[in-house]
């Protein structure tokens, strides 16, 4: 008996299947920073849809897990370092985390699979194909609306953040248009592979013509784009972006408190003698309670009058709800008047913050004990102050499209990320986290600032372009400026809301029109 069949006729996909597959997702995994092969997001997925053709659902799966290890495997090793260091898990405890955030996240991919050869076997493998760049963004955004644990981290168009003339449609069906025009160009050269390797197939003209035709509209419409983001008019306000390069062993030593601080003090001065008028420290650069420390308070107020700024900063702040003590993670902004206004992160950070679903995951807590409780904040606003009014973003909230677009949405001049990184350790994890910052900005046609305490710290403009970025783990200042946004809000910041609905609606038609079409043809199982 051929050990390929399966124990219901099926031919189970092979070795060759199996590495095309784990080849596709090596692929994809490359598109990324620090590797930067980006353009392998536009041929890689092919080989992996290719072998979905004619297989048993169950099969598909399979393939699709396997394509997922691969994809986000390599992507994601820098989970066990935020782990280790942040929540300061053993590294036995934290591999094992890694590795099955890694297999639970696989899972995604594995479920796109199992649809697709479902519609394909159901339909025809011609029709799986069409429907492919729909399934995929839709399962792409359930993974990034998941409750709890919604992680949109390695989307399929993160790693085009340098290819500035094809971002640009960003700002009207944001990076989910993006992820779908990469992947229907992906089923092109799937349906082609198919075309060469079953030659009595007709060439698949009509679905090469649509990819040839929206991919040359999107070229055409992002250079108009760029070309008009050249003649932007406005005061530019000149910014300079902390990056004190702090050692997180020694950032909540209390005998080392008066020192970090001063550093921060001294490094606005500098900032503010260079012609800074907004200068903004990383994520709880300042390690006590602002608005709770009558000397540190008065030291903060006192830079800010003297040098003639205003300052955005992370602190810590506490709090009482319910007769209970709690804690949230801040973003104050503070201007030469003394006024100040304050942000609560609303997006924690699992496995730091808090560990998500505690009855399931009580071990965590019990082996890592330092892992904190942090309160998220009731809803994300602005700040003003100084006659600025910024979005305030509190480390991995970036990657959040709603928030920014929100922001946009309510009037922000700029989009202002502060992090703190130094928990990835060197790896790819902040540029990869940058990447995803570009796309905010070119959604929401806004200036995002990105502070971090150890890098990368960059000036992102509304157009994409990174004017200026800082190496990782440098004491340094990055200096530059940007001209708020004064126009409407984009599409994508009013509407973007409806994309996820859009591509969610679109695969439940699909499943439902290809389960009534396969009744009605009597396809076998289609019950």
């Amino acid at each position: 008996m051929d050990s390929n069949i399966g124990i219901h006729g099926e031919r189970a996909p092979g070795w060759v299947h199996y590495g095309a597959s784990a080849f596709a997702g090596t692929g994809m995994a490359l598109t990324y920073p620090d590797y930067g092969l980006w353009p392998l997001a536009w041929f890689t997925v092919a080989p992996f849809l290719f072998t979905l053709r004619g297989r048993a659902p169950h099969h598909g799966a399979w393939l699709g897990f396997v394509f997922g290890l691969f994809y986000f495997g390599p992507t994601l090793t820098w989970l066990s370092n935020t782990m280790t260091n942040y929540g300061h898990m053993p590294v036995w405890l934290a591999a094992l985390v890694n590795a099955l955030a890694v297999v639970i996240i696989s899972l995604f991919t594995a479920f796109f699979g199992w649809l697709t050869a479902w519609i394909g076997r159901k339909t025809s493998g011609d029709m799986a194909l069409l429907c492919v760049p729909v399934i995929w963004v839709a399962v792409e955004l359930f993974r990034s609306h998941l409750p709890i644990l919604a992680f949109p981290w390695a989307r399929l168009a993160d790693g085009q953040y340098l290819f500035l003339s094809f971002i640009q449609i960003a700002d009207f069906c944001g990076e989910e248009g993006a992820g779908f025009l990469i992947m229907l160009v992906n089923a092109v050269w799937a349906s082609m592979i198919w075309w060469m390797a079953d030659k009595s197939r007709r060439f698949p003209i009509r679905l090469a013509a649509v990819a040839f035709i929206l991919f040359v509209s999107s070229m055409v419409y992002g250079q108009a784009r760029l070309a008009q983001s050249e003649k932007i008019n406005g005061a530019p306000v000149p910014v300079a972006l902390l990056q004190g390069n702090i050692d997180q062993a020694r950032k909540w030593d209390r005998g080392y408190q008066r020192e970090q601080v001063k550093m921060y003090i001294d490094m606005t001065l500098k900032a503010s003698a260079h012609g800074a008028k907004l200068v903004v420290w990383p994520e709880a650069a300042a390690t006590f309670y602002f608005g709770k420390d009558p000397y540190y308070d008065g030291l903060i107020r006192q830079v800010a009058q003297m040098a003639k700024v205003t300052i955005l900063f992370g602190a810590v702040d506490s709090g009482e709800r319910d007769g209970k003590r709690i804690s949230f993670n801040s973003a104050w902004i503070l201007d030469m008047g003394g006024h100040a206004e304050k942000y609560d992160k609303v997006r924690l950070a699992p496995f730091g913050e808090f560990v998500p679903l505690p009855k399931l995951l009580f071990f965590v807590h019990q082996i890592a004990h330092s892992i904190g409780d942090v309160t998220p904040g009731d809803q994300v606003h602005t700040l003003d102050a100084g006659g600025l009014r910024l979005g305030p973003q509190i480390c991995f909230e970036i990657i959040f499209p709603q928030y920014s677009a929100q922001l946009a949405a309510m009037g922000a001049g700029a989009i202002v990320t502060i992090t703190n990184d130094s928990w990835f350790g060197m790896s790819p994890a902040s540029r990869q986290s940058m990447s995803m910052a570009v796309f905010r900005a070119v959604e929401n046609r806004i200036p995002v600032l990105r502070a971090a305490q150890s890098g990368v710290s960059a000036i992102i403009g509304p157009d994409g372009r990174i004017t200026a970025e800082t190496p990782l783990f440098v004491k340094t200042t990055l200096f530059g400026q940007y001209i708020p946004r004064t126009g409407p809000p984009t599409f994508y910041s009013l509407y973007g809301w409806l994309i996820p609905w859009f591509f969610a609606l679109g695969g439940v038609a699909i499943v439902v029109w290809t389960y009534i079409g396969a009744r009605r043809a009597g396809v076998p199982g289609a019950v």
